[in-house]
């Protein structure tokens, strides 16, 4: 269940004793308190009698506390946060008899601070009264509060991914740079982290590149595009990169020239390392041979070098797609 189904079922779910309410508010108040050290539960039946459906608390070397009652768990804490959810389908008032008895129940159980939420939000009383008699103790939240969690969330997530994304690039242009120039580093490589350098190679120097997922991938490791004599061109690319040396045999090629017609794409690159047995397309017709060209060590290379002087701003014409693909390979 997204952020997004979690708010909306909190928003939707109007009884009091509702697991899957309390959940999510669990879920969405620790957007806001994880980032805090605290932990957030949800309280289950031990909270119902103080209308505390869910709390918060920075654990002070508990790992357990799932035998420990809501008082208990409060006394091996050291600080903790009682969270109240209200049903009122109306601005919440200061009189709200749930609201009253979370108030109280929180106190007895000498909670630090205490939330309040409810999706309708509180009228003016409401406000007035929690600044005046709790100012540092109690919180409101509604609706528009928590979805701005989720928004903060989510745009923190798209800051680290393209943090992420950034040190992955620089470290793979790196690698390009230093295959350019000595391509035995490639033994030292990965399958994925191969993948994923060519991925980086074809799309500095131009290309449209979709890089498939690591299983599940459809047959195909790399889905190039590009636009060249007044049409749209896509070309597939697998990649076999075994450290034991292993080389690639017709089976592989058979069942990739496969998937290159069903995909009904113009061609394809199989790039091997490690290179290919002999006889590799006996089976294959020979019309359908020039649908596959085969690449090994020295295209990556090659690959590398055009990286690398398109990067260097070496190269001011627009690359010859098609030339860049087939140089350097062999048809079957």
């Amino acid at each position: 269940m997204t952020p997004e189904d979690k708010l909306q079922t909190l928003k939707n779910n109007t009884s009091v004793e509702s697991d899957e309410a309390d959940a999510a508010l669990r879920d969405l108040i620790a957007l806001k308190l994880n980032p805090d050290g605290y932990k957030v539960f949800c309280s289950g039946d031990d909270g119902l009698d103080e209308n505390i459906h869910v709390w918060a608390a920075q654990l002070n070397g508990i790992t357990s506390i799932g035998n420990l009652s809501v008082g208990m768990k409060r006394e091996a804490v050291e600080d903790s946060i009682a969270i109240h959810r209200n049903q009122s389908t109306t601005p919440l008032s200061p009189d709200d008899y749930a609201f009253r008895v979370f108030l109280g129940g929180a106190q007895m159980l000498s909670y630090g601070r205490m939330i309040a939420y409810c999706a309708q939000g509180f009228s003016a009383e409401a406000k007035t009264f929690a600044r005046d008699y709790y100012p540092a103790q109690l919180q409101l939240i509604d609706h528009p509060f928590l979805r701005s969690q989720i928004s903060s969330e989510d745009s923190q997530l798209q800051q680290h991914d393209q943090g992420v994304r950034k040190i992955l690039q620089t470290a793979y242009s790196t690698l390009l740079s230093k295959i350019a120039a000595d391509s035995s580093i490639l033994q030292f490589l990965e399958w994925r982290d191969l993948e994923r350098l060519l991925a980086e190679a074809f799309d500095g120097i131009g290309f449209t590149v979709e890089l498939t997922p690591g299983s599940k991938d459809q047959g195909r490791d790399l889905v190039l595009r590009f636009h060249a004599q007044n049409r749209a061109h896509k070309y597939l690319v697998e990649v076999k990169h075994w450290r034991s040396g292993a080389k690639v045999g017709s089976a592989i090629a058979e069942e990739f020239l496969k998937v290159i017609v069903n995909e009904q794409a113009d061609g394809g690159l199989i790039i091997a390392p490690s290179g290919f047995i002999n006889n590799l397309g006996e089976s294959i017709t020979h019309i359908k041979r020039d649908r596959i060209r085969l690449a090994g060590e020295h295209k990556i290379s090659s690959l590398a070098r055009t990286y690398v002087r398109r990067k260097g701003g070496l190269y001011v014409a627009p690359p010859d797609f098609a030339n860049i693909l087939i140089s350097d390979t062999l048809t079957l």
